[in-house]
């Protein structure tokens, strides 16, 4: 799980694993896991084994999920891979009062 102040944003690094000979890959990461037509907006990029995405927390518990597909070199796509982590939106430092 990843804490985070409600209203501010914070990173969340996803970390992938692929077969040899994939090349690329496209993702796409919110509330929701998604499907393989979600991703037709997403563009490929060349495969990193890390990318960091950015939430907006709310307060309490809820799902961030990343949703990600593979291309290798001929363009044979992989299947969807989603999942996802909880965040926990905590409310801001109280400010201090003097009497």
């Amino acid at each position: 799980c990843v804490a985070a102040v409600a209203g501010e944003e914070v990173a969340i690094e996803a970390t992938f694993e692929a077969s040899a000979g994939v090349t690329e890959l496209r993702a796409r990461a919110g509330g929701r896991a998604f499907a393989e037509g979600d991703l037709a907006d997403s563009p490929w990029e060349p495969f990193a084994s890390a990318k960091t995405f950015h939430y907006d927390a709310p307060i309490n518990w809820s799902g961030f999920f990343v949703t990600v597909q593979f291309r290798d070199a001929p363009g044979t796509l992989s299947p969807v891979y989603s999942d996802d982590i909880s965040v926990e939106g905590m409310p801001g430092p109280y400010p201090l009062s003097t009497p």
